[in-house]
């Protein structure tokens, strides 16, 4: 069977204190109470490190968080800058590199972009031909 940290640690925490409160001065197995925590120690020690560490992610974290609202920030600024400058603009090769769609790329009228990149566009309406609506019989040429 196999023991999580988490039960590791409360088992050996569990025995430390109830040696020291039962019998501190009787060895077992070979081994004084100052021994065994001497042997326990190294198991701590990696616990203390790991917990230090946890903390230290979670500072670089907000760091990390705190440096890309003010790099996306820059970012829009410089993006904003490139459109209304007048030798780019959003016509411009740069704003186009960018994945941005350039001013002379877009088509009159609307579209929407689907999940896959592509856009949509309206289908067009049949000259002078509208589908039946379902209350309508659908008629055809063929004799049955």
């Amino acid at each position: 069977m196999k023991t999580s940290p988490k039960e590791a640690l409360i088992v050996i925490l569990d025995l430390r204190q109830k040696w020291e409160a039962s019998c501190p001065e009787t060895p077992f197995f070979g081994h004084t109470l100052e021994q065994f925590k001497a042997g326990i120690q190294p198991s701590l020690d990696a616990r203390a490190a790991l917990e230090a560490l946890d903390q230290q992610r979670k500072v670089l974290l907000e760091r990390r968080h705190t440096a890309d609202q003010a790099s996306l920030f820059l970012v829009k600024s410089v993006v904003n800058a490139i459109k209304g400058d007048p030798t780019q603009g959003e016509d411009g090769e740069l704003y186009g590199a960018l994945g941005y769609v350039r001013s002379s790329m877009r088509v009159n009228g609307r579209s929407r972009a689907r999940a896959n990149g592509h856009t949509q566009t309206p289908p067009a309406a049949p000259a002078g031909d509208a589908p039946p609506k379902a209350h309508e019989e659908v008629t055809t040429d063929r004799a049955a």
